[in-house]
């Protein structure tokens, strides 16, 4: 009896030192109970691409990314990449990319409440899970979108007023969206806006966590001996 509770303490000890993926950057302002938001195009015959650079919070494998995304008219895979950056700008190195068939980005008619050209808040986001890459609190990374549709494919949506005097929304203070297509290769940034998105990290346990493992493991260890 006292080696099966011993294995349950280690075991739930276990989980919450390593079970662990947690939330750690977002922007989402619809939280703010602003309805408006206008889109950020991907695809399109100038092969647009959007990055959201973002500052990590928490060490550990960041092993998803979350995004307000909707297809329009997409024929081909949407490519989620994840990104290093130099002097808060997006490079060409990739550290984990993902992708997704158009059939697994919600579309417009699954967003209920369309307000004209804008898309109302509270609609699926889009997840994209990678293999797990490491990261540490202060790196910045960057999320990049892009697809070989030859149209207008897919939108990011980015906050907008609804209305002229709606107030502005705040930007996300740890990066910035960045846009490049085949007219400017270069990475332009859009100072006053930030997409939708969220980043989860497999976190590193605490070195108190872990060593609240060894006295259960040795209590097992000797229970398990002295029951043989």
């Amino acid at each position: 009896m006292r080696t099966a509770a011993l294995s349950l303490l280690l075991a739930l000890a276990s989980t919450n030192a390593f079970a662990a993926l947690v939330l750690d950057q977002e922007y989402n302002p619809g939280a703010l109970g602003k309805v408006g938001s206008m889109t950020f195009i991907t695809g399109g015959q100038y092969k647009s691409q959007q990055a959201q650079t973002f500052t990590v919070g928490v060490a550990g494998q960041l092993k998803a990314v979350e995004m307000y995304l909707v297809n329009t008219s997409a024929t081909q895979p949407l490519q989620v990449e994840l990104r290093t950056t130099a002097a808060g700008k997006p490079t060409s190195t990739v550290l984990a990319s993902a992708s997704l068939l158009p059939s697994q980005v919600p579309t417009i008619s699954q967003i209920p409440g369309i307000i004209g050209d804008y898309t109302p808040w509270g609609g699926p986001m889009t997840r994209f899970e990678f293999p797990g890459v490491a990261v540490t609190p202060g790196d910045v990374l960057a999320v990049s979108v892009r697809t070989t549709d030859p149209q207008v494919a897919y939108q990011w949506i980015v906050p907008s007023m609804l209305h002229i005097s709606d107030p502005p929304y705040p930007k996300y203070m740890g990066g910035s969206l960045w846009e490049t297509s085949t007219l400017d290769p270069d990475w332009v940034t859009s100072p006053t806006t930030s997409g939708v998105f969220r980043t989860f990290v497999d976190v590193v346990p605490e070195p108190a966590s872990l060593a609240l493992l060894l006295p259960a493991a040795m209590g097992l260890a000797f229970a398990r001996r002295r029951t043989a």
